[in-house]
Parts: C-alpha cells; structure tokens; sequence
C-alpha cells in the first residue's frame, strides 16, 4: 500500500455544498478532475492527471477499505464510504465517497468518484473504526455477543427440559443461567469502565 508522506495533525475542511470530482482509467490513474479537487488536496491539477488516485491516500486509512471499494467496482456495482484524505502539504480531509463505475457499450472504461464533506459524527464513529483496524483488532464478529449467545442457548436448554416434562428442571436452569448471564454482564461492564 502506498504510504503517502509527511503527515500532519490538522484537518482542511470544506463547504457541504463543495463536490470533489475525480474520474480515472481502470486502473485507478487519474483522467480527469475538477477544481475543488485540486483546491483541497493542494495539488496542482497537472501533479494529478495521470497519477494514481491512491497519490491523496493518507497513511492512516486501512488497506481494507479499499480492498471492499475495488471489489464493489469489479463487479460492477457503486461503493460508498469515508475516506481520510492526504493533502500535498501533509494536511488531511474528510470525504464520504460515492464511487461508481463509468461504462461504454457496456464495458467498464474507468470510475467516477464524486466526494462531499461528511458528517463530523461520521467522520467519528470512523475515527474509531479504522483506528481498531489499523490496530488489528476484529471490526466484525459473530452477530450477537458471547453473553446473549449463551442466554439464548440457555432459553432454548430450559425450554427444551420443559418440553420433557421436567418443569422444576427447568425452571433451575433457567434461574441459573440468568445468575450467570448477570455475572458476566457485570464482569465486561467493570472491564469496559476500567479500560
């Protein structure tokens, strides 16, 4: 991944109403741009025709990101997200990307990526998201958490032992996995407020 640098810590930003256009060839090499593109990034617009797009990456946005953007392109279909930006000076923006493939006669011939200025709740929860990332932590696991995975399949213990016949059965079981579901619950909440 190409590691654009130096970086700095303080953020351009632009007008909502501002549209950052950039079209590219399949491989991602800049065609064609307009000039609030080249207003924000701080290039010149001939530093940026015939350059990869990836020239704006900054640092700090994980591979995988676009790794989901080229697989939406490749088949075919638009991909949209928040991306940090690399000014020329070193300089970040925000952008929420709509990307979309740009096709002739049926054939993909390049991609068209219009960027407005996100949302700062947005650009937050994917602060966060791309930190955990880059940090390697798992962004996505099983749908539901181990505590209510366990609960779950105690309901469906004492309901199964009630279905038997055995109801005081399963009415201890049910009341002991509640105590232990609590327990747990209690135990990650005094773990979340600790960290």
């Amino acid at each position: 991944m190409r590691n654009n640098q130096p970086i700095t810590t303080k953020e351009k930003t632009f007008s909502a109403a501002t549209k950052l256009i950039s079209v590219t060839d399949t491989q991602g090499n800049i065609v064609e741009c307009n000039d609030a593109f080249v207003d924000v990034s701080g290039f010149e617009k001939h530093e940026l025709i015939g350059q990869p797009h990836n020239t704006v990456r900054h640092p700090e946005m994980p591979a995988a990101a676009f790794e989901v953007m080229w697989s939406h392109l490749k088949a075919g279909k638009p991909w949209m997200g928040l991306v940090k930006n690399r000014c020329k000076n070193g300089d970040y923006y925000w952008v929420d990307a709509y990307v979309t493939p740009v096709t002739e006669k049926g054939k993909v011939v390049g991609y068209e990526s219009v960027r407005s200025c996100p949302k700062r709740e947005d650009v937050v929860r994917a602060e966060g998201l791309y930190a955990r990332i880059n940090a390697g932590k798992k962004t996505r696991s099983w749908p539901i958490s181990f505590e209510n995975s366990f609960l779950l399949c105690a309901i469906l213990a004492a309901a199964f032992i009630l279905a038997l016949g055995f109801q005081a059965a399963s009415e201890i079981a049910l009341l002991a996995s509640v105590i232990v579901y609590a327990t747990m619950m209690s135990i990650k909440n005094n773990n979340t407020i600790a960290e």
